[in-house]
């Protein structure tokens, strides 16, 4: 019996999730701002990300999104004319899941268009900018009102 007991106990603490994250290349990019301002001509970067099993601890959930967004900031801001770095996180779900492997479908009998869902299955986003001429960076995370 203690070793049943012994079993279950384990298969319940392994089934406990993890914190994952997806990115999605189809809704990821890179550009290069034509307006006009102080960003004119140099290059930004954006990705969207989906984030399964997040944990429900506001600062737990802040720092392994801030941990993932920094994984890559140094190297796209190795470029001298890298001027913004966006990373948008949404919750994994079935309707999220669509855009793994589809890009936006604007039009015809439906419209799905990842944007669409971040109000509703937002969860933050973090920009990452470099200010003026320096190189300092600034990081600012800004959270949905989505749980």
């Amino acid at each position: 019996m203690k070793i049943l007991s012994l079993f279950v106990f384990t298969a319940i603490i392994s089934c406990e999730s993890k914190t994952t994250f997806t990115h999605l290349p189809k809704h990821s990019s890179m550009g290069i701002y034509d307006r006009d301002g102080e960003h004119k001509g140099k290059k930004y970067v954006y990705r969207s990300v989906l984030v399964d099993n997040p944990p429900k601890d506001k600062a737990e959930l802040e720092k392994l999104l801030s941990s993932y967004h920094l994984e890559n900031r140094d190297s796209i801001f190795s470029d001298p004319e890298m001027s913004t770095f966006l990373t948008w996180f949404y919750q994994k779900n079935y309707t999220t899941s669509y855009f793994i492997s589809k890009a936006d479908d604007p039009g015809g009998f439906s419209s799905e268009i990842l944007s669409d869902y971040y109000e509703k299955f937002g969860i933050a986003e973090i920009v990452t900018k470099r200010i003026g001429k320096t190189n300092e960076l600034k990081t600012e995370v800004t959270f949905t009102n989505s749980p």
